[in-house]
């Protein structure tokens, strides 16, 4: 059975959702050599703001032994990469790295992580989640990684014209990086949304990520849930573009099919497609 417990800590800023207040940073062991470069990445602790942890006790599992979902902190972000590796590299990831992906592109990522956070944070834009097995060791703790976008108000079309030219800024790209394929996917992603949202309030899955030795154990689904919670408070759609992977179970929550992006990998060198489904969950009565 799994249980969903949640908890509130309330501090100078309680109006945002905290990236900085979950518990004692954890490190990851996927890449031995990537953590310790980790230890080496500025944080910043000084905010404390309202948040809400979701804790869900694993099937078979001691209830004092459960898989807890908190708010990311900067700490945290070299394991949100090394997920990100493990989980994308056989689709997406190999394309945008068609190399592998080294320590210094690694390196390169976490800082570009790390700007998005501290940008994103003081305008709420930002819900960044991390999964973590308390039955692991503290250095392998962190199983998945999700980021929400929550865009609250009306945008105006300058800035839609800063996030559609934010997949070609020059400082996006490592040196390993496929630069025209990401060039190429960020500008398309950009667009659909653009297109199908204009400056309104919504929500968008941006970033699921989940172990692959992690999954079908239900850590997608809840962090699903902790944006779909927020759409609905908000009363506004929910948005995301899935891999042939993901797409069952972002239908059970309510997302419906719009069509396919237009990126074909197979233009950038892959062998084969990585095809990504534009998906839409309805907005349901603000508060509901």
């Amino acid at each position: 059975m799994i249980s969903t417990i949640y908890k509130k800590t309330v501090g100078a800023h309680s109006q945002k959702e905290d990236i900085e207040s979950s518990p004692q940073p954890t490190t990851h062991s996927i890449n031995p050599q990537f953590n310790q470069q980790s230890r080496q990445l500025p944080t910043n602790t000084t905010s404390q703001q309202t948040t809400k942890d979701h804790t869900l006790n694993k099937p078979n599992s001691p209830a004092n032994m459960p898989i807890e979902i908190h708010p990311m902190t900067e700490a945290d972000v070299p394991a949100h990469v090394d997920i990100m590796w493990a989980s994308f590299g056989p689709d997406l990831m190999s394309v945008f790295f068609p190399n592998g992906m080294s320590a210094a592109d690694r390196s390169h990522m976490a800082a570009d992580t790390l700007k998005s956070m501290r940008k994103d944070k003081p305008t709420e834009k930002l819900l960044f989640l991390k999964a973590i097995d308390t039955d692991l060791p503290a250095e392998s703790q962190i199983v998945a990684t999700a980021k929400w976008l929550i865009y609250p108000q009306e945008r105006t079309e300058e800035q839609l014209d800063k996030d559609e030219n934010e997949g070609s800024r020059d400082d996006l790209f490592s040196e390993g990086a496929n630069k025209e394929a990401m060039i190429s996917f960020f500008t398309e992603l950009a667009r659909e949304r653009r297109e199908r949202f204009g400056g309104r309030p919504y929500v968008l899955l941006s970033i699921l990520a989940v172990s692959p030795e992690h999954q079908r154990r239900g850590l997608g689904a809840k962090m699903v849930q902790v944006g779909l919670e927020k759409a609905d408070a908000m009363g506004v759609e929910a948005y995301l573009e899935s891999s042939p992977k993901g797409k069952g179970l972002y239908a059970k929550y309510g997302f419906e099919d719009k069509g396919e992006m237009k990126f074909d990998a197979r233009d950038y060198g892959a062998e084969r497609n990585v095809v990504h489904t534009l998906m839409v969950r309805p907005a349901k009565a603000k508060g509901a």
